[in-house]
């Protein structure tokens, strides 16, 4: 059955994709001179798209916290990384349009790699120090052009079993240097609908839960690795206090 259900998610997307790449390529040409309405519009379908991923894999999302995400302006979202699903959880439950800083790998996928583009992503390459920069100042070039959101995954990859590992605070730039609110968020129980490494999906429950904007004092202040420890804590609470609550019931 674990099988045959990624069997069907996989066919599904590919056909999705495909039939909408004309919108794909209307909205590359639209997003130059008139960004937000481009991402509006592509919005409108990855957000359905996206949603009807997590009911097909069998994915049942409880979101909690939307109230924190500003309803205007640019925003960087910072949250934890378990599976490769999270990119399809945080599409289907926010309500405005949304970009991820995501790996180069990611970007040379066939079909899939030219969408998360133009959703209004960023591919940032490991390894290569000059070209990640780059990556960020184009992130922040394209925070100030106009309001989006944008997730980043600070820990660089996903975890094992849903362990928090430690947050690049590289990465926290994007935020000081567009002067965008940062929001974090923790992402409970996707490694168990996709585990790292594994290209199959198990049915379950993720809660997603975003968190109160950090500190306009503590953005001030532009310390990077401040701003990412508060990230951290914060999420790791909220994951904690999860836990405690399951164990309770």
């Amino acid at each position: 059955m674990r099988y045959l259900r990624a069997i069907i998610v996989y066919t599904w997307a590919l056909l999705v994709l495909v039939t909408r790449w004309p919108l794909l390529r209307a909205v590359e040409k639209q997003r130059e001179g008139q960004f937000s309405e481009a991402m509006e519009r592509i919005h409108g379908v990855a957000q359905p798209f996206a949603g009807q991923i997590c009911r097909l894999a069998g994915c049942r999302v409880e979101v909690e916290g939307l109230e924190h995400i500003p309803d205007e302006g640019s925003v960087v979202l910072i949250g934890n990384h378990q599976s490769f699903f999270d990119i399809p959880i945080v599409l289907a439950s926010v309500n405005r349009p949304v970009g991820f800083l995501a790996k180069q790998e990611l970007g040379e996928v066939p079909i899939f790699g030219r969408w998360t583009a133009g959703i209004g992503s960023i591919f940032i390459p490991r390894g290569e120090s000059r070209k990640s920069l780059e990556a960020i100042l184009n992130a922040v070039k394209m925070l100030k052009k106009a309001a989006h959101l944008l997730v980043v995954f600070p820990e660089g990859t996903r975890s094992y079993q849903g362990k928090v590992g430690d947050f690049k605070a590289g990465s926290l730039k994007i935020a000081t240097k567009s002067g965008a609110p940062v929001v974090p968020f923790a992402m409970d129980g996707s490694w168990r609908i996709m585990p790292r490494d594994i290209k199959t999906f198990t049915p379950g429950t993720v809660r997603l839960t975003f968190l109160p904007a950090i500190s306009d004092e503590l953005m001030a202040s532009n310390d990077t690795k401040l701003i990412a420890d508060a990230c951290r804590q914060a999420i790791t609470a909220q994951l904690a206090e999860g836990e405690d609550n399951e164990s309770k019931k």
